[in-house]
């Protein structure tokens, strides 16, 4: 989808993490690292590797998974 393999990886990492805390039900966790997965993503943006509209879906998805849990 247009993301550098080390980008994807540890941007794939960050949400594993979440998934697993959800699946643990601890949704603190959770949101604490989809924070921390959007922070890369902006990060990410900034340097170029993924585009600001790839960025922005990316974002918004993981708000709308905090505002769910």
């Amino acid at each position: 989808a247009g993301i550098p393999a080390g980008t994807q990886g540890a941007l794939t990492a960050s949400l594993q993490a979440a998934l697993a805390s959800i699946g643990r039900g601890n949704s603190t966790s959770a949101i604490n690292q989809l924070g921390a997965f959007i922070n890369k993503v902006q990060a990410d943006a900034k340097t170029g590797k993924i585009s600001a509209a790839l960025a922005a879906q990316l974002i918004n998805d993981a708000n709308a998974i905090i505002a769910a849990l």
